[in-house]
C-alpha cells in the first residue's frame, strides 16, 4: 500500500506493508521510529511504476497537491474512491471523471 501525502504517518495501518510518500522534510522528520519507510516525492510525480501497489491511501492531503487530477492519475491504481473535505469545484470533478473513469470522487462540504 502507498500512503500519498503521508505526513507523520498518523493514519498508516500497522497491519499492512506501507510505503509512505511525503514531500515535506519537516513532516518526514516528525515520523516516529519504526514508521513505514518514506520516499520524498510529490503526489503528481510518484516515483513508482503503475501497478506497483494494490492499494493507495491519501488522507486529508489532496488540498495540498498542486494538481489534484494528476495526483490521482499518478496513483496507477485501477479503482480509487476519493473522500475529501477539500473544496472541489464541479468542473474539477467533471474533468476528473472524464480523465480517470476509475475514480469515484465524493466531495464532502465542497
Amino acid at each position: 500500500m502507498v500512503n500519498v501525502g503521508a505526513g507523520t504517518g498518523s493514519y498508516e495501518p500497522a497491519d499492512r506493508d506501507v510505503v509512505a510518500v511525503e514531500p515535506s522534510e519537516a513532516m518526514i522528520a516528525q515520523r516516529p521510529a519504526g514508521a513505514a519507510p518514506v520516499v520524498r516525492a510529490h503526489a503528481e510525480a510518484l516515483p513508482f511504476a503503475d501497478g506497483s501497489f494494490d492499494a493507495a491511501m491519501a488522507v486529508l492531503t489532496d488540498h495540498h497537491w498542486g494538481e489534484r487530477c494528476a495526483g490521482l492519475a499518478a496513483l496507477g491504481i485501477d479503482h480509487v474512491v476519493l473522500i475529501t473535505a477539500g473544496p472541489w469545484r464541479d468542473a474539477e470533478l467533471a474533468t476528473l471523471a472524464a480523465a480517470e473513469p476509475a475514480v469515484r470522487a465524493i466531495a464532502a462540504g465542497g
